[in-house]
Parts: C-alpha cells; structure tokens; sequence
C-alpha cells in the first residue's frame, strides 16, 4: 500500500479560523487595521477584519452596502475584476454587453482572482497558436451564474457556436461546459463572433 501524505490545507484553515476568533473575541485589533463588512450588519452583530470578528456600530439605516464598503476600506479588491483582467479582456476586443443574453463557456469556476488567473495562464499556452477569448470574470456579474465564483469564460451569441466551442476547448477544460446568462456588469467582453465576422 502506497504511503500518502495529506497535503489538505484544511486542519492549518481551521487553526488560523480559531486563532482569528480568539482575537476577535478579546477584542484585540492591531492599530491600522480596519473592519472591513461583507454587508451591512444588524446591530450588535459582528463582521470579518483581517484579525477576525470584531464588534460593529450598528448602521443608522439609511447608508447601503455600497456605502457602507465604500467607507470601510478597500472591498473592490475582493469583489471585482482587476485592472490587469479588465486590460485584458479589452485587448482581445471586449466592450460592454450589459443587458446581452450570452452564451459562455465556462472553462472552470475558482474560489479566488488569483487562483483564475493563473488557471488562464497556465491553460493559453496549451492552445497553442489559436486565437481564444477566455477571460477572468467574477460569476456575480451575470444572471444565469451562481454567485461567489471566479470563472474563466469565453463569449458566444449563439449556442450552436458555443457548443462547438466548448468542444474544443475541452483539449484545455475538461470539464468546460455552456452557460446562458445575462450580463449584468459594464466590464468588457470579448464575443467570438463579433470578433470573428463571419462564424
């Protein structure tokens, strides 16, 4: 029987969750560091910092999450695209498609940006000299997507294309699959046959 060693993160996740909670509940926070909410909070619960659960004064009920995580700090880090993704997705021809219903494939769906974009990089080469469209975009962006993933998609108009698609990009997903969804962001996206005049 072969000898295995387990390489799960999850006890060292779980020993840095309880360091981050003891913190919090003794009501230690490091100078500089700000409390940074997921949502607006109910008073007298508590939201997650970088040192864990800490207290919250509770909202006078009229500020919105977005005002809320305006002030608090930097929250477009953990909820939006970067501007190297952005950049990117313009430099293969992407514009706005808000309000478009689309077809993606979906080549994989990931926990964090970074983890995507280095999915996205280590998977372009494999196409070789093919010209392909996937980018890094955050599923919450669309109607259709379950929320709370970082996904790599590329654009179709018509299923058809985006079945075909999603056959040959197989060589790089395995598991890729096509998606309809609404887009609901102003980000830019690259679309195969608006690219591809002709498809």
């Amino acid at each position: 029987m072969e000898n295995r060693k387990d390489n799960s993160p999850m006890p060292a996740i779980l020993i840095v969750l309880a360091a981050l909670c003891l913190v919090g509940t003794c009501g230690c926070q490091p100078s500089g560091v700000s409390t940074v909410p997921t949502a607006t909070p109910a008073s007298g619960s508590t939201s997650v910092s970088a040192t864990g659960l800490e207290p919250t004064a509770p909202p006078s009920g009229t500020e919105s999450v977005a005002e809320v995580a305006k002030g608090a700090g930097s929250v477009s880090a953990a909820t939006q695209l970067s501007q190297k993704s952005i950049d990117y997705a313009k430099g293969l021809g992407g514009t706005s498609h808000k309000g478009d219903k689309l077809y993606f494939v979906i080549g994989d769906s990931l926990d964090t940006a970074a983890e995507a974009d280095a999915k996205l990089q280590a998977a372009l080469p494999r196409f070789g000299d093919a010209q392909v469209y996937f980018i890094v975009q955050k599923s919450d962006n669309f109607e259709g997507m379950r929320p709370g993933y970082w996904v790599l998609v590329e654009a179709y108009r018509e299923s058809g294309n985006a079945a075909e698609g999603a056959q040959w990009a197989k060589r790089c997903f395995a598991d890729c699959y096509v998606k309809p969804a609404t887009v609901n962001t102003d980000d830019p996206i690259p679309v195969v046959e608006d690219l591809n005049p002709g498809m």
